[in-house]
């Protein structure tokens, strides 16, 4: 068995060689890569950075769980690697890593094992960077695998949206850099509630993105009132995908007879996107990889009370026939708004 330090080592040299793969392909080898082996995960495509595409390559489910007795098998293949691709292409991608830290910190995670998506996330424009919204005073990296973390989460295990299908933890998984939640043929997908960052005025982050997925499974990032007290003390969907995967839509719901005020703009959600809110006491902004895209102003139309994050690939079923979706999340992060 490995100890816990040669775990985190082979676990970051996997991370930092998932970053760095095709830089790596230029070089010359001595024998083919052998085949994954089990049963391999879908890879995550987490944008660019340096021009590099930020893919991350396959791994069995069973090198993704620590408690599995088959970890060892990790370092193993890693041993196996062509030594001097290898080195090339793990001295580039700590070279990569160490740029992001020295000139965006806050940009990376609190723990190593956040790094790589660290490091995708660098590469996009975000409001928080693009208008200097400072440092997170809450966040979600997504560093660990397994359920979302019960002491950042609430995750549902109830119907459905408006009672269609069945919101069950089950369809959440996180692999070490992302959540993903799937939403099966049946209309069994899922949802969860922030339990940090909860605020009256505030800015919110996230980077998404979804499958080419069902026009029956609409992913949505939004703000919910602490009160629950629903529509009276309102509803921001600030990033709300519809029927079509091509599309993004923002939603503010206001007053007890759920008045609402929208904008759509056309956007591939099947890529790494930023999506952010800015509630202020002068109005609510929306941004699209930070361009402002939503903007009301009205004070009328402001939540009455504190808000916080909530996550949801909600099904609309429409009598047709149902594909498996997916949405998956890099990070979600919340900053406060100048007071006075």
């Amino acid at each position: 068995m490995l100890s816990a330090e040669e775990v985190a080592e082979a676990d970051e040299v996997l991370r930092i060689e998932r970053l760095v793969t095709a830089e790596a392909s230029r070089f010359p080898r001595r024998a083919p890569l052998p085949p994954s082996q089990g049963c391999g995960r879908e890879s995550d495509d987490l944008g660019t950075v340096a021009g590099l595409p930020m893919t991350a390559v396959a791994v069995p489910e069973h090198a993704l769980d620590r408690r599995s007795p088959m970890k060892h098998r990790t370092a193993r293949a890693l041993a196996t690697r062509p030594t001097a691709a290898l080195a090339a292409a793990l001295l580039l991608g700590l070279s990569l890593v160490g740029a992001v830290r020295a000139t965006d910190p806050a940009a990376v995670g609190t723990s190593a094992t956040g790094s790589a998506v660290a490091v995708a996330a660098a590469g996009s424009t975000s409001a928080a960077k693009k208008f200097g919204w400072g440092r997170p005073v809450a966040r979600e990296e997504f560093n660990y695998t397994g359920a979302p973390r019960s002491r950042k989460w609430g995750v549902y295990d109830s119907p459905g949206h408006d009672d269609n299908g069945l919101r069950r933890p089950r369809a959440w998984h996180v692999n070490g850099h992302v959540a993903r939640v799937v939403g099966n043929s049946r209309g069994v997908t899922g949802g969860m509630s922030a339990r940090f960052g909860n605020r009256r005025y505030g800015r919110w982050e996230v980077r998404m993105k979804t499958n080419q997925r069902d026009s029956e499974y609409h992913p949505v990032l939004l703000l919910w009132p602490d009160s629950g007290d629903w529509p009276c003390d309102g509803e921001i969907d600030y990033a709300e995908g519809g029927s079509d995967w091509r599309e993004i839509h923002f939603f503010l719901h206001y007053s007890c007879d759920n008045s609402q005020e929208s904008e759509t703009r056309k956007v591939d959600t099947t890529k790494w996107h930023n999506y952010a809110v800015e509630w202020t006491p002068d109005g609510i902004v929306g941004y699209l990889d930070g361009v402002p895209w939503f903007r009301d102003t009205d004070p009328e139309h402001q939540p009455p009370g504190p808000m916080h994050q909530t996550v949801q690939l909600d099904w609309f079923p429409d009598g047709t026939e149902t594909t498996r979706s997916w949405m998956k999340i890099a990070w979600v992060r919340v900053y406060d708004v100048p007071t006075g």
